[in-house]
């Protein structure tokens, strides 16, 4: 066995070249007359060697295996230069600004999102804020280009200013490149790391603020439909925020016994930092009087609340006409009620009832009737007991007036012909609980007053009464309380009635 003179493997003596490393065994070591720092791990190559004075030229293979891991570690290098240079594009402020522009030229809601400062604790960003950005955004191009050139302009500025200067610079110099502050609601912020390796950006917003004024207590506020607060006090004030610049809807709504109020109104946020609003009501408190005290006030068909003689303020109510009031009070006749009033103005309300119905008419009427029927039965029977609806007091009276027709000597006799009544003449009272009403008549009789010792002769006897009745609660009825003679009867509007059907 001898060893290479290349590698130091033991080869058959009857071999030329070593199974290991190739090298020709025939050759003289050239290892200790030439450079021993000659690369070992090669393929196959040419090389020379000076032995003796001459030059050999020889095949020299080395092992294959080691060109893996340099193979491995310059792929790597160039997959990291490779990835450096992407990390660097996509993590970069530009790319930031046009992906931002492109979202929402796109309309895509979460994109934006993706790219806005949402870690303030204080301005907390939602899809509905976002999607109210995107659209004032589109509306207004030119506006929108303003500020994305602004944005460039802070990042070209950035790229030549210190990391440590960067935050900064928006505030300064972007504004006087775009000459105009109030493109300055959105910036450009190096936050962090990304990867460890790229700097992250994110943009800051400016927070916007609507101030909203109502004007009375109990008022519901709405910004895009989302319930804000409730009014706790009459000229209501708050300012409400953070929101993002965008199209923002507001209402007010109060929501009462006499009926909906409600105002609203639309803005855009994005040309001043704070937008104030008024949306107070058109509506009012007003005072509800009635001619009757205690009826009870109803409001579009619904009852409410009695009307004192003081007056009862209601509301608030609209004054779109919409809210139609009535006064409405029962009578032992039946329920009255007054013409109805639109409330168009906050004045004071007057409410008439008018008691004098066609039903009181005819009670009052029939009651009269009777009466002046049954006075010419009793007078021809001297009888003050035959004499209807009379209180006692009346009655004595009539019992007065018989006795001097005796002590005379005179007699009545006779028929009644009709009734002839004022139906203008009807008036109301009311003391209390007292009711009082009066109406004017004149009553035909064919009758004759004659003394005891002669024949009657029948005439027609006019007599033109002011009749006095109250009302009696406990027997629900109208009794004759006077009667006063008149001397003029002309009516305007009369009606008659045939008392001899009565009888």
């Amino acid at each position: 066995m001898k060893k290479c003179h290349q590698c130091g493997e033991s080869i058959e003596n009857e071999h030329r070249f070593c199974a290991a490393c190739g090298a020709d065994l025939n050759l003289p070591n050239i290892d200790q007359e030439t450079d021993t720092t000659y690369p070992r791990f090669v393929s196959h190559t040419e090389e020379t060697a000076k032995v003796g004075g001459s030059r050999f030229i020889f095949k020299r293979r080395f092992k294959p295996m080691i060109w893996i891991p340099l193979a491995v570690l310059f792929l790597l290098a160039i997959v990291a230069v490779s990835g450096w240079f992407v990390g660097s594009h996509y993590t970069s402020a530009s790319y930031a600004i046009d992906q931002l522009e492109q979202s929402i030229e796109q309309k895509d809601a979460e994109g934006v999102l993706k790219w806005l400062d949402n870690e303030n604790s204080d301005f907390k960003i939602d899809e509905s804020q976002v999607d109210s950005f995107i659209a004032v955004m589109n509306e207004h191009r030119s506006f929108m280009s303003k500020v994305f050139d602004q944005l460039r302009a802070q990042e070209a500025a950035d790229s030549n200013t210190d990391s440590d200067q960067k935050l900064n610079v928006f505030g300064s110099e972007a504004e006087a490149i775009s000459g105009d502050q109030a493109f300055s609601f959105l910036s450009l912020r190096q936050e962090g790391k990304k990867w460890f390796f790229f700097d992250r950006y994110v943009f800051d917003v400016q927070p916007f603020y609507l101030e909203v004024q109502t004007n009375f207590k109990g008022t519901k506020l709405y910004i895009n439909d989302e319930k804000v607060a409730t009014a706790d006090r009459v000229d209501y004030q708050r300012r409400f925020g953070p929101y993002l610049p965008g199209e923002y809807k507001v209402k007010a709504v109060y929501e009462g016994e006499y009926g909906k109020l409600q105002e609203e109104s639309e803005v855009d946020l994005f040309e001043q930092e704070q937008a104030s609003m008024d949306l107070s009501l058109n509506g009012a408190y007003v005072m509800v009087f009635a001619s009757d005290p205690d009826a009870q006030l109803v409001s579009n068909g619904t009852a409410g609340e009695t009307i004192p003689a003081s007056g009862l303020q209601i509301g608030p109510v609209p004054l779109d006409g919409s809210i139609q009031l009535k006064a409405v009070k029962t009578y032992p006749w039946g329920e009255v009620e007054s013409p109805a009033w639109s409330i168009e103005d906050d004045q004071d309300i007057y409410l008439d009832l008018n008691p004098v119905t066609a039903q009181l008419q005819d009670e009052v009427q029939q009651t009269v009737n009777e009466f002046a029927v049954s006075w010419i039965e009793a007078y021809t029977q001297l009888d003050p007991q035959l004499l209807l609806h009379v209180d006692e007091e009346r009655r004595a009276f009539h019992q007065d007036d018989m006795d001097d027709l005796l002590k005379q000597g005179l007699l009545i006799t006779g028929t009644p012909k009709s009734a002839e009544y004022d139906v203008e003449s009807l008036t109301f009272n009311q003391y209390e609980d007292n009711i009082e009403t009066t109406i004017d008549v004149r009553v035909l009789y064919d009758m004759s007053v004659y003394y005891q010792n002669e024949e009657p002769e029948l005439t027609e006897y006019e007599y033109m009464w002011r009749v006095y009745l109250d009302y009696e609660a406990d027997s629900g009825k109208w009794v004759i309380s006077g009667i006063e003679n008149m001397y003029v009867f002309n009516p305007s509007q009369s009606k008659l009635v045939d008392l001899s059907s009565t009888i």
